[in-house]
């Protein structure tokens, strides 16, 4: 079965909001990140700060899989939002398997189109 961000449908809701984001690029913890978001929007700013702020131990979270690597382990980001989180997790551990749960339609979409913007 293909990923939902390779879906027609999510390739209709990005064609229909392409001219109504922006493309954000922002690092955390060292690692790269391009994420879309509405124009408006500063989920991406804001979410970006408190990460950087690192209230969830992403830093040792990090610093672990550096030392030691977890090829097999899983992560699972509930209410991931627009997906940064996520990104940084797989990004951090490309083995790993990154589930990302998120209930808000918008916020999915634009978690899907952040998932397959960063491979």
């Amino acid at each position: 079965m293909a990923h939902p961000a390779f879906s027609a449908e999510q390739r209709r809701f990005e064609r229909q909001h392409q001219r109504a984001v922006r493309l954000w690029k922002v690092d955390l913890l060292g690692v790269s990140i391009r994420a879309v978001d509405f124009k408006t929007s500063k989920k991406v700013e804001i979410i970006s700060d408190e990460l950087r702020a690192d209230p969830y131990r992403l830093q040792a979270l990090a610093e672990h899989l550096r030392l030691f690597g977890t090829p097999n382990a899983t992560f699972l980001d509930v209410g991931a939002n627009v997906g940064l989180v996520s990104v940084l997790l797989a990004k951090m551990n490309p083995a790993a398997e990154v589930l990302a749960l998120e209930p808000v339609p918008e916020f999915y979409r634009f978690l899907l189109w952040n998932l397959k913007l960063n491979g």
